[in-house]
């Protein structure tokens, strides 16, 4: 399941709802003892094992680019859950993992990795090109000439099983009727 946020910021937007959902998750990962002082933090709460997240950058040292996505885990090279991180001494060590067409997956140390975030929600625009067994379209609260036909229909084609959408009624109909404009200049600059 994933979150599509038609803005980045605001009520709706992808950094609140992913600040949200950190912060809903914290206080049962300290009861499962799923946290460890020093955990990587993301806005000050605690990145914890299971969390999805997106790179936001590209590295080429590590073959990491803008928009992969991948989980924090314990590292699976370490058989001995007795094994602490060397950053973070009284944790296991996290690592960052993300799918491999060579060898199904590989782990990246986190102090390893380009700028990244959690990915609980995620901007429609990014999540093109991607599928979600559930994917949950979150409207904003007000009309927004940015939500167009176009976004809602990319939002709702990312779910393989089910959508859900979430807004106001007035506001989903009015960004249906509303049509993509684009102002490139490019007619101009051509033919004058």
């Amino acid at each position: 399941m994933r979150i599509l946020c038609t803005h980045r910021v605001g009520p709706r937007g992808v950094e609140r709802m992913n600040r949200l959902i950190c912060q809903w998750i914290l206080p049962k990962a300290q009861a499962a003892g799923c946290i460890s002082q020093g955990a990587p933090l993301h806005d000050g709460v605690p990145l914890v094992e299971g969390t999805p997240i997106i790179v936001l950058a590209n590295d080429r040292q590590v073959q990491l680019f803008n928009g992969d996505v991948g989980v924090i885990l314990r590292d699976p090279a370490v058989r001995n859950p007795a094994v602490r991180d060397p950053v973070h001494h009284d944790g296991p060590r996290l690592v960052a993992v993300f799918p491999d067409a060579n060898t199904g997956y590989r782990a990246i140390s986190l102090s390893r990795l380009p700028e990244y975030e959690p990915v609980y929600a995620m901007t429609i625009h990014k999540s093109q090109g991607s599928q979600f067994d559930h994917a949950v379209v979150l409207l904003p609260p007000k009309d927004s000439d940015f939500v167009t036909k176009d976004l809602i229909y990319t939002g709702i084609t990312r779910a393989k099983k089910k959508v859900t959408i979430v807004g106001q009624r007035p506001i989903f109909e009015k960004s249906i009727r509303r049509q993509l404009s684009r102002a490139s200049g490019l007619r101009k600059r051509f033919w004058g």
